[in-house]
């Protein structure tokens, strides 16, 4: 699960504290742009990073609980956490998010063009996330307008295909799949370490076993190899892209 939360007694029934419009992951345009070029939540991990600021940062509600995320990596179950009490506007319009610690979190800046939000600016020189250790949250992030695992999902492999033997394959932004006519739940994992590579899940909407593959683009086209921990296995599928 991409998002251990924990338990809070009596939160279930309590309403969200989160603005609508701020609600969902926020993407760095460094990581942004390099998931889009490449379509790989590997290389983007590596390489497209903006030093002193997070890949991303989440507005979440999770098990009746609002929460703050900050994913500056994605090896540490994907980020790190803080549950939030409360999100104060401004008159200016500008919001302040508070922990329930009752500890700040700097200022937050939605950025329009004319009623549609572009951009998240926030200004928060140092906070205090995962007990005592402190992270930078500075910075411009723009808005994946769903969770952050979707957002990826799509980005890398979303899209309409047709499979070596002909059949139609889609991967649609609401994280469902549809293949030879059988529908399933699809994800892309933040942290993979199968040799390095992208590992596509699919999981049967009428149940039974998951399919996993790595997946590698190659001129335009997205192969699908058995996962293996050393690296690609035996190629399973090619996914051509529909025209």
């Amino acid at each position: 699960m991409l998002f251990p939360f924990a338990w809070f007694a009596g939160a279930a029934d309590a309403p969200s504290a989160i603005p609508d419009e701020l609600a969902g992951a926020w993407v760095s345009p460094a990581y942004a742009k390099k998931l889009r070029a490449t379509r790989s939540q590997q290389e983007a991990d590596r390489s497209g990073y903006t030093p002193g600021q997070p890949y991303a940062v989440g507005f979440l509600r999770r098990d009746g609980a609002d929460w703050l995320r900050v994913w500056y990596n994605f090896h540490d179950s994907s980020g790190t956490d803080c549950a939030l009490a409360e999100v104060k506007r401004r008159p200016d319009g500008t919001l302040l998010p508070f922990c329930t610690d009752g500890s700040g979190r700097g200022v937050l800046t939605l950025v329009r063009s004319s009623a549609t939000v572009k951009a998240l600016e926030w200004s928060a020189p140092q906070v205090t996330l995962s007990g005592t250790r402190s992270y930078k949250v500075d910075g411009t992030y723009l808005p994946a307008w769903t969770t952050l695992d979707r957002y990826v999902a799509t980005a890398t492999v979303g899209g309409r295909y047709t499979d070596e033997k002909g059949r139609r394959v889609e991967f649609g932004r609401d994280g469902r799949a549809t293949w030879n006519g059988k529908e399933y739940a699809f994800e892309v994992e933040l942290d993979c370490w199968d040799g390095g590579c992208d590992t596509l899940s699919l999981t049967p909407a009428e149940g039974g076993d998951v399919l996993e593959w790595n997946f590698v683009w190659k001129e335009s086209r997205l192969l699908l190899h058995e996962a293996d921990d050393d690296g690609p296995g035996e190629l399973a599928h090619t996914l051509t892209p529909a025209r």
